[in-house]
């Protein structure tokens, strides 16, 4: 990290014991967590559908929850909305949504959301 993060590190004035337990504790954390395989978390995310009888909301909380560990980074809305988008079990919806091409994440939710209440409310 060079000399800044030495600097840095000097900064914050930790004793000999509290450098030696960070040290420590940092080697257990390497040895003892498992480390995410980002190709695994990315093909579990993009092979996430709708369930039978799941409901809007928890598809898309697990969509959320999948893509912690994916690395998308500044992708990650466009890529939950995509994936909201072909995953949804209502095919007549994913259709029209994929017309959109100003279709934003929230916009994806929000009609998800109102198209299964209203069919909610027909049954």
């Amino acid at each position: 990290m060079g000399e800044e993060a030495n600097d840095i590190f000097i900064s914050f004035e930790l004793s000999a014991e509290q450098q030696i337990t960070k040290m420590v504790k940092s080697k257990f954390e390497d040895k003892f967590t498992l480390k995410k395989n980002v190709i695994f978390e990315r093909a579990k995310f993009n092979s996430r559908v709708q369930e039978k009888d799941e409901t809007v909301d928890s598809f898309i909380t697990d969509l959320y929850k999948l893509s912690q560990h994916s690395e998308f980074r500044m992708l990650k809305d466009e890529l939950i909305r995509d994936r909201i988008v072909v995953g949804l079990r209502d095919r007549k919806l994913s259709g029209k949504l994929q017309l959109d091409p100003k279709l934003t994440l929230e916009l994806a939710i929000r009609q998800a959301k109102q198209s299964e209440m209203v069919k909610n409310n027909k049954a």
